[in-house]
């Protein structure tokens, strides 16, 4: 018992070494391509540094900026608010009850909010409004409101809230500007009274980017000859942190605010990056906000419900408190943002919002959002060069090893998941909005170019080895392998089919070859064995292999053929007349005769052997029938089996008809002689 269950037990070195061989042809077949290692290695290496070039230059140039910009919108995620600011809507609702535009609007309205935001003990009162026309008596009134909520001591700053009204940039100094502060001709301002009385002011020149997408604001501009003037929100902060505008610099890409101690000596007290106009990048902290709605990204209240006192004085105590339009159908003053999309569209004063919220969390630390870092800044050219080399050279060198659609899998992978985790940690984290676009531009370049490089390859690969393969079997059992292993379908086993098997062999060759030095016999062979194997494919067969001095090659197969038997019998005769030429040039000592045998009937043609070693080639009792017709077929003669014969019948008439009797065949089969006519 315990003998015949060890004989059972299958090996387990067998078993690994079987699981280890088939995951080995797996990962050959499915997922790596490591012929010509060295080769690979080097087109992935130049197809690398072509895309660093290309992919370098487009950095350099800066193409490309809507879509990259749009790209690196989707990296903004709703952040959470310090609930300093609050927005006092003109909606829908306050033009219904003031007026179809707040220009029409009597500014004593406007006193009256200022009155109730002063006693509410807000801190500022920012005016998204432009109030460049004097519209009395309501003007005197409003004038009188800001003097009396600012409360100015005898150095000219506020003790109680400081009012802030608008100024519009009008016609650039130079359209083409390309660095300094944004200058104007001329800058529109309230109307004089109301200036004067104004704590400050606030420019609301904003210009969106080409695509429309509002992402980033000039910090200041001025007016040719002028001091500077910072936008709206920036102002809003500056009044709220009690910093006069004396103490805010633009130097060395940096917006910086200085103290003086001691009235001698300024120093940097904050740093605000920018680029060079200065301009700020916004992060936008939640979608746009609505009047009365309590998931609102900034605390939202109508104007008239504030008027109205329908809004606790509570709400705006120590709070920056912006008024400007918004949900309001007639009063086109929205734009599109990262957060949202075209068609939810933010105002204006809410842009002015998420300006003083970016400056105020990238000032004040112990009030930044936990899982924030600001301010934004670009990412640096020399980040985007390192990751565009990166992503070039390892996709390069990668993607020649691996199997397209493997490569398309690593691909994504590292790209939508690898390094948008890696933008997304690098805004939270540091601040920085990385670069998209570029490594993407890179990794598909990159994809493309080994695709081709791949393709071009394997196919020279593919002809090299069609090339090689044939000199072995015939072009055709070449081509059909190779489909099959393309196709993954190069397995054991074959399919019955109807071919003609022809077998021709010289006689008498051990006797010819007696006495005559190696490389002679060789020589020889060769002759005959190209001759016959031109014969045989100039009319369509196919050679399945030499043994020694035998020939063996098919019709019918891979491919169907028509008259597969009457182009197996023409060729037949036309090789034993080539011999016979041969043997009348006398390039060898003594005459040599082969013996052809060909047969047809129903076979099993396919890949025939062992995993290891494969062969295509027909099997079955044709096979050898016309096997043992070649060997007893006499020299310079061809015998054609009942199979074929019926096939040539009533076109080829036999030299003769005889009766053989075959080894291992119990009876005497009748054959038909073919002879070349004289």
């Amino acid at each position: 018992m315990s003998q015949s269950a060890s004989t059972t037990t299958p090996n387990p070195s067998v078993q690994q070494r079987k699981v280890q061989s088939n995951w080995q042809r797996f990962v050959s077949r499915r997922i790596l391509t490591t012929q010509h290692p060295a080769r690979r290695l080097v087109r992935g290496i130049l197809i690398g540094l072509v895309v660093v070039l290309m992919v370098s230059l487009a950095v350099y140039r800066h193409w490309f900026p809507d879509i990259r910009a749009r790209l690196k919108d989707d990296l903004y995620s709703p952040a959470a608010t310090s609930g300093n600011v609050v927005i006092i809507a003109i909606d829908n609702k306050s033009l219904e009850a003031l007026g179809r535009s707040p220009a029409d609007w009597d500014r004593a309205k406007h006193a009256e909010l200022v009155n109730f935001l002063a006693q509410a003990d807000a801190r500022v009162a920012t005016f998204d409004l432009f109030f460049d026309v004097a519209a009395p008596p309501g003007d005197e009134e409003f004038k009188t409101a800001m003097d009396e909520a600012c409360r100015p001591t005898p150095l000219g700053t506020c003790t109680g809230m400081e009012v802030i009204l608008a100024a519009v940039g009008g016609q650039p100094v130079n359209e083409m500007q390309t660095s300094g502060i944004s200058t104007f001709i001329n800058i529109a301002q309230p109307e004089e009274s109301l200036r004067n009385a104004a704590g400050r002011l606030g420019h609301v020149s904003v210009r969106p980017d080409t695509d429309g997408y509002l992402r980033e604001v000039p910090l200041i501009i001025q007016e040719v000859g002028q001091p500077p003037i910072p936008i709206l929100g920036l102002a809003s902060f500056l009044s709220y942190q009690r910093l006069d505008e004396a103490s805010v610099r633009y130097e060395d890409e940096e917006l910086r605010y200085y103290i003086d101690p001691n009235g001698t000596q300024y120093t940097v007290i904050r740093k605000l990056p920018t680029d060079d106009f200065p301009r700020m990048l916004v992060y936008f902290f939640g979608l746009p906000s609505h009047p009365d709605d309590a998931n609102s990204t900034f605390a939202t209240y109508s104007y008239i419900d504030v008027l109205e006192g329908k809004v606790p004085a509570e709400a705006f105590a120590d709070k920056i408190v912006l008024i400007g339009v918004l949900d309001a159908d007639t009063q086109p003053d929205e734009f599109p943002v990262p957060i949202t999309s075209a068609d939810n569209q933010m105002y204006g004063v809410e842009i002015h919002a998420n300006v003083i919220e970016t400056i105020y969390q990238a000032e004040r630390s112990e009030t930044r959002s936990k899982n924030l870092k600001l301010p934004l800044v670009q990412q640096s050219e020399r980040e985007q060069y390192l990751f565009v080399i990166a992503f070039a050279m390892l996709g390069g060198i990668v993607l020649s090893f691996v199997r397209w659609y493997i490569g398309l899998i690593a691909a994504l992978f590292a790209y939508g998941v690898f390094y948008f985790v890696y933008a997304y940690v690098a805004l939270i984290q540091r601040g920085v909005l990385t670069e998209l676009f570029f490594p993407g531009m890179a990794l598909v370049l990159v994809f493309i170019g080994t695709i081709i490089s791949n393709y071009v390859f394997e196919e020279r690969r593919r002809a090299e080895i069609n090339d090689l393969f044939s000199r072995y079997v015939s072009t055709d059992i070449a081509q059909k392998i190779l489909e099959s292993y393309d196709r993954g379908e190069l397995e054991l086993g074959g399919e019955e089919r109807e071919v003609t098997v022809m077998f021709a062999d010289v006689r008498g060759f051990t006797t010819l070859s007696e006495g005559l030095p190696p490389q002679e016999v060789v020589r020889m062979l060769n002759l005959f064995l190209e001759r016959m194997n031109e014969i045989v494919l100039k009319h369509g067969g196919a050679i399945n292999k030499y043994i020694g001095d035998n020939l063996m090659a098919f019709w019918n197969a891979p491919y169907f053929q028509e008259d597969h038997a009457w182009k197996a019998i023409q060729a037949a005769l036309e090789m034993l007349e080539v011999i016979k030429d041969i043997n009348a040039e006398q390039q060898f000592k003594s005459p040599v005769q082969f013996g052809i045998g060909i047969n047809t009937g129903i076979v099993v043609v396919g890949n025939i052997g062992s995993q290891q070693r494969l062969e295509y080639t027909p099997i079955g009792d044709t096979v050898n029938v016309a096997s043992r017709l070649s060997g007893v077929a006499e020299g310079g003669a061809c015998l054609v089996g009942p199979g074929t014969y019926i096939y040539l019948a009533e076109r080829l008439q036999p030299s003769r008809q005889l009766q053989v009797r075959l080894k291992g065949k119990a009876q005497e089969l009748g054959v038909y002689e073919f002879r070349p006519q004289t």
